[in-house]
């Protein structure tokens, strides 16, 4: 394996290597289950997105300065 293409763990399994979709009931069960997923990439130098409701924004960034 080469740079970034290792495996990507989260939701208690390894996840595809390239793109991932995630549908979630609600915002709690998203943080819940991303935030192993978003620790690892972010630690590998890997780059992600996520849409987020407005509203939820500063919500979101504080989540992800916890894991990050």
């Amino acid at each position: 394996m080469r740079g970034n293409e290792g495996p990507i763990h989260g939701a208690d399994g390894v996840l595809g290597k390239r793109v991932t979709f995630a549908f979630f009931n609600g915002f709690d069960e998203q943080h819940r289950v991303l935030a192993r997923f978003i620790k690892e990439g972010s630690q590998a130098g890997r780059q992600g997105f996520s849409i987020v409701d407005p509203e939820l924004r500063e919500d979101q960034l504080k989540r992800l300065a916890e894991v990050a």
